[in-house]
């Protein structure tokens, strides 16, 4: 909903608010239509609200849901901001999951938690991710969330663990083994200053579904993680690599593994 004063006695309203109406609707319904989560929240930011919880219920009529929750005023905003990202579609969970660049530190590694999205950094990325998928269910009064989607079990990343320098994007490697037992090594890019140590890692793999060509291909996107004992995936940070050499290209050279079930802690 958008409010304005009284018009003149013309029956206009005046020009400024015309220019800031115009503005702000534009920027609502580019917002909607890009359906990502990180654009909405980073809107509403910038909103005031009465009731602690009232940017969490307003984020509800933005993004696309499965099921709009209880408004529960005796919630914490973290409690109610959980319940929101049960509610959202998978890809808006992908989002959280592949573009937000640190782990999280309310309870869930696998995405920020109120307070992070609230006071840090947000992302600015136009991409969409229309594969795979993140799904929440309940077992014997246990939830879980998991990934179904490729990953590789083991990549050594390198250069990247120093935070972002003069907003250049940083530059590191990625290497890993394909299916003939060869070592390949990938250029990737960070655009963020969380720092990724030189180490080997579990990887999520995602790529951009926005372009209407083959190009969507190229444009990968990874989670960098560890599996736990326990099995479940542990996530610290996030890159994008480009992969525009069909020679050595992830796609044919047997280095993913097929879509299949990690539970994210």
């Amino acid at each position: 909903m958008i409010v304005a004063r009284e018009t003149g006695d013309d029956g206009t309203l005046e020009e400024d608010i015309q220019v800031r109406f115009r503005e702000q609707l534009a920027s609502l319904l580019q917002m909607r239509r890009s359906h990502s989560v990180l654009d909405a929240v980073s809107e509403m930011r910038n909103r005031v609200s009465t009731e602690r919880l009232d940017k969490i219920a307003g984020l509800g009529y933005f993004l696309d849901l499965n099921y709009l929750p209880i408004y529960d005023c005796s919630q914490s905003e973290e409690d109610a901001w959980g319940a929101l990202v049960d509610a959202m579609c998978w890809y808006s969970r992908q989002n959280l999951l592949f573009f937000y660049p640190e782990p999280g530190d309310g309870g869930k590694c696998w995405r920020p938690s109120w307070k992070q999205i609230m006071t840090k950094t947000l992302p600015s990325h136009q991409w969409s991710l229309w594969d795979g998928d993140i799904f929440w269910k309940e077992d014997a009064g246990v939830s879980t969330d998991s990934y179904q989607g490729y990953h590789i079990d083991s990549g050594y990343v390198r250069g990247l663990p120093h935070p972002l320098y003069d907003g250049m994007p940083r530059q590191g490697e990625l290497v890993v083994k394909d299916d003939t037992g060869s070592t390949q090594t990938f250029k990737i890019i960070a655009d963020h200053t969380h720092p990724i140590p030189e180490s080997s890692y579990t990887l999520l793999f995602q790529y951009d579904r926005n372009e209407k060509s083959d190009y969507y291909r190229r444009r990968l996107f990874w989670v960098v993680g560890l599996q736990r004992p326990d099995g479940k995936f542990e996530k610290l940070s996030v890159f994008m690599m480009l992969d525009d050499d069909n020679e050595t290209s992830v796609w044919d050279l047997g280095i993913l593994k097929r879509p299949s079930e990690m539970v994210l802690c």
